[in-house]
């Protein structure tokens, strides 16, 4: 996740966990089905937006868009599965904090790691003209409008996740063509209830029953989650048209290679 989007959706839709098998694990992709871009998404409600909008266009079927688990660490396992089988492209996608003010879906052009020094940029960008933004990795997310401006003017990015430096980092170590597409969810102006890292749990489902306790003990926070939540829902489906322009990006590049061909 972004821990800045646990508070974007409070819904009762938690996933069951899968049974356990003693077959081998199944392969990430069919051989025949291999897609052409693989989409990462720390949290379920994440996916199922963005899922859910792609299934309407054209490039379905060469998208497969995966649940990773929030972090650091479970972005790391997902990109080490796919180094076997690399699609043509990875992309990052979810919600992010606002450092700044932005458009709902920025272009993202770099990513920095305040803690480990590193700064990384896309192989591939959206297409459009608008300015690009910085994304800054956290390792754990920043609550307060004082903490998001002094974060914003260390290192002038515009957004924050827990997740993009290890994206970036990683896909660099293993060759991987990658790109981050992010919804803005908390702006810079909100405050977000601490309490809320611990909604939604290491799979990436959100615990709402934990969630609706933690509103009702401190019903202070409910206009701001309200307020978050009617925000990322656009925001999100500006992210998945995102991913839609890079899908049709590709597919003009591969279609100009077989002409040149």
């Amino acid at each position: 996740m972004s821990d800045f989007g646990r508070l974007a959706r409070m819904d009762t839709s938690v996933e069951a966990p899968a049974p356990s098998t003693a077959h081998p694990p199944a392969p990430l992709y069919p051989a025949a089905m291999t897609p052409r871009i693989v989409v990462l998404c720390p949290l379920e409600f994440e996916r199922a937006a963005i899922a859910r909008r792609l299934r309407k266009s054209a490039h379905a079927p060469a998208i497969l868009v995966r649940r990773t688990g929030p972090g650091a660490e479970a972005i790391e396992d997902a990109l080490d599965a796919l180094a076997d089988e690399p699609p043509e492209l990875v992309i990052l996608a979810g919600l992010a904090g606002g450092l700044s003010l932005t458009p709902p879906s920025p272009r993202i052009g770099e990513v920095i790691d305040p803690v480990g020094g590193g700064r990384w940029f896309p192989t591939r960008l959206p297409p459009g003209n608008e300015e690009t933004v910085s994304i800054v990795g956290l390792r754990s997310p920043v609550f307060t409008p004082k903490a998001k401006r002094m974060l914003h003017e260390a290192t002038g990015a515009a957004l924050a996740d827990c997740e993009s430096h290890a994206f970036a980092r990683v896909c660099e170590e293993l060759a991987l063509p990658w790109c981050i597409v992010r919804a803005v969810s908390d702006g810079p102006g909100d405050i977000l209830p601490e309490a809320s890292v611990d909604w939604v749990d290491d799979d990436g489902n959100t615990l709402a029953l934990r969630a609706l306790c933690g509103m009702l003990l401190n019903p202070r926070h409910i206009p701001t989650i309200m307020r978050i939540r009617k925000r990322s829902r656009p925001a999100l489906e500006a992210a998945a048209g995102r991913i839609m322009e890079l899908a049709g990006a590709l597919d003009r590049k591969g279609a100009a290679r077989v002409r040149a061909s």
